[in-house]
């Protein structure tokens, strides 16, 4: 099978060290492994740090532009013209599946939901091919409580056209599932698929070490950036309680 697969977020590079970016190598990795042929369309590539099994297709890198640099722009304005940046590369990521299909077609599109990308359900109904769609987070509620969103209503309406208009959506979580259901999701056609873990690199004869002396004991961990929306201070109040 040829996929397609989508990430039209401005601010994930697909070679990087973010987690979301590390989900991306693993997931197209492992569509490799079973034997599938996959293309990758971001706007930003980022620098190989990692192997990866497929093409990495560049589209809209000229979009963006380091706003934080124009003299006289306002916090609401930067976050305006970063808002229309990301509706114009889905526009442009849509365009280029579309051509590349010609000349040797997909049988699937992927994409990694992103809050202003319709790039992907565009493209599979030209097509006529499937779309699934990945949802690692309530990204709306992210954006207005930690971010910036502008322009609220056009987020919300790509949203509820994804969720609704996709072939499947994958969450990542319980919590995920119910705000994609909540946003027009099909209760049918939404399935929850936890993030995996490569058991060859994190096996626990691996990462065990005497020192922890951890054996038959409960144990909390956290690996990640500290971001506001992961909710340590949530686990460090249940702690202290």
């Amino acid at each position: 099978m040829r996929i397609a697969y989508l990430s039209a977020d401005r601010g994930i590079p697909v070679f990087g060290t973010k987690g979301a970016s590390i989900h991306i190598l693993e997931m197209v990795n492992a569509f490799s492994r079973l034997g599938h042929e996959v293309t990758v369309f971001t706007p930003v590539r980022g620098v190989a740090l990692a192997p990866l099994s497929a093409d990495v297709i560049e589209v809209g890198a000229e979009l963006l532009l380091n706003m934080e640099r124009i003299p006289g722009v306002g916090i609401e304005a930067r976050a305006r013209l970063k808002e229309r940046r990301s509706m114009d590369i889905s526009t442009l990521i849509t365009a280029e599946v579309l051509r590349r299909h010609e000349r040797m077609p997909y049988d699937m599109i992927y994409e990694r939901y992103s809050l202003f990308s319709t790039a992907g359900i565009e493209a599979a109904a030209a097509l006529g091919v499937p779309c699934v769609v990945e949802v690692n987070a309530p990204l709306l509620d992210e954006q207005r409580r930690f971010r910036r969103l502008v322009n609220a209503q056009e987020a919300r309406h790509v949203a509820r056209r994804v969720f609704g208009e996709s072939t499947v959506v994958i969450a990542v979580s319980e919590e995920v599932k119910r705000h994609v259901l909540s946003e027009g999701g099909g209760s049918d056609r939404t399935h929850v698929v936890p993030n995996g873990v490569d058991r060859k690199r994190f096996h626990p004869n691996v990462m065990r070490t005497p020192l922890c002396e951890l054996d038959g004991r409960f144990v909390v961990g956290f690996t990640g950036s500290l971001k506001p929306w992961h909710g340590l201070n949530l686990l460090m109040h249940a702690f202290r309680s």
